[in-house]
């Protein structure tokens, strides 16, 4: 699944609830939203050959 697919997954989700839990929407790699409290959701990815190098390491 690409990055822009599960971006679109996870605003329906938002969508869905009619209420609007996002404090600081989706950017690059994260998000703030509230539920019970505010909780920051992040992730990235970093791809051999792509991001970095093995011999790097």
């Amino acid at each position: 699944m690409r990055e822009a697919e599960l971006l679109e997954q996870i605003q329906s989700i938002f969508a869905r609830t009619g209420k609007n839990n996002l404090v600081v929407p989706n950017g690059d790699d994260g998000a703030v939203f509230t539920s019970e409290k505010q909780v920051v959701a992040c992730a990235d990815v970093a791809v051999e050959g792509v991001h970095f190098k093995p011999e790097w390491s």
